[in-house]
Parts: structure tokens; sequence; C-alpha cells
């Protein structure tokens, strides 16, 4: 039994958005599948990994999971929410972890997103090797740091202050928005929600360094 707040968006033809709150308990979660990069390409794109062609074959194919040493990502073909939503006069940003890829062709400013900041995929590392080096974080399309060095993770407590930076990123882009009157998507994928100096030791189920 889980225990959610259900957020209910309709879209008005002026393409304003009421936003419903209701809380609500759910006996039975339906996902595409139970893997987060393919049941990102599901989300973004509305369709089962089946369709979009972003699911697991095999270890040296396949289109899912996207260290330095596997190129593949979601498709040039696919149209993702973003894509959608940018025709109708939205503004769209990711923060966080995109994990669709993390060749330049595959980012998310290449499909709809008009700002992001985050990683290509998630922390896992520490990586020494200039073969095999710490994920990126970018802002936009500039590289500003690496998982690990400029952007410390500390595994033996599970404590990364980056979920506090992803937090003030998406603060600051919603009063951006409201300030100009645009409408605007807000793709908010944390990579370790609780990691937080701030919620540290607070989850019920014990230290979780990575979610999402």
């Amino acid at each position: 039994m889980h225990k959610n707040l259900t957020v209910s968006a309709t879209i008005n033809d002026d393409n304003s958005i009421i936003l419903s709150l209701e809380r609500n308990s759910c006996s039975d979660d339906n996902v595409t599948v139970i893997k987060w990069d393919l049941a990102r390409a599901s989300l973004l794109t509305g369709r089962l990994p089946v369709r979009n062609r972003f699911y697991t074959t095999n270890a040296h194919a396949r289109n899912a999971y996207t260290p330095q040493e596997i190129v593949g990502g979601i498709s040039k073909d696919e149209i993702l929410l973003p894509q959608v939503l940018k025709k109708k006069g939205y503004v769209n940003k990711i923060i966080g972890k995109w994990h669709l890829g993390h060749r330049a062709h595959h980012l998310p400013l290449e499909h709809g997103f008009d700002e992001w900041f985050g990683a290509p995929n998630c922390h896992f590392g520490p990586y020494n090797s200039s073969d095999r080096p710490n994920v990126p974080v970018y802002n936009n399309s500039q590289m500003v740091g690496r998982y690990y060095e400029e952007f410390g993770i500390d595994k033996k407590i599970g404590e990364s202050y980056l979920t506090q930076i992803y937090l003030e990123e998406g603060l600051d882009f919603i009063f951006h928005q409201n300030m100009a009157q645009w409408p605007f998507l807000l793709y908010r994928a944390a990579d370790a929600t609780h990691a937080s100096k701030r919620f540290l030791g607070k989850s019920q189920r014990g230290r979780i360094l990575q979610l999402g």
C-alpha cells in the first residue's frame, strides 16, 4: 500500500494549467518497466519500450543505461513531451538526471528542452581514469563540473549537496517563469532524493542514497 499526493493538470485553451491536489492510497503500481532509464523514456514519449525502441537487449548492444562505454540513447525520431509543449509556447526545463543518452545528439536540449541543469547519467563512481572520467554536470550545454569532484558525494554517509542545488534551480525557474507569465514545464528528476544533508537520516526505510 502506498500513500500518494496526486497532482492532476488540466490545460486550458489559453495554455494555462489548473492543478488539483488529491491524497489517495494506491494498492497497485503500474509502470511500463521497473528500470529508471526505460521508465523515463516511456514517461516522456508516452510509448512502451518496445515502441520507442529504448530497451535492454544485452550487455554489449543495449540502448538502456549508458555509461561512457555505451553509445545508445533515445531516438531522434521519438517525439517527447517537451517538444509537443514547445509548439504551444511552453518554456521547458529539466533538472537532474537525464539518463536517455550521454552523446551530444541525445541530450535534453536536442529533444525539446530549453534549459537543463543536471547530469546525463547517475552518480556511479568515483572513477579516476581519463578513459572513464566521472559523470559530468551541465548547465545547459556547458559542463560545470563532475560528480565526486566539483560536486561532492560522500558514499560513506550517503550525503550530497547536489539535491539542494536542484531544489534551488527549480524554485528559481518557477519564479522567473511566473514573473514572465510564460507557461512552462519543469521536469525534475533528482538523482539522489534522500542524500541532502537536510533530510539525511529521516527516511523510515533506512539510508537510501539513490532513488530515481
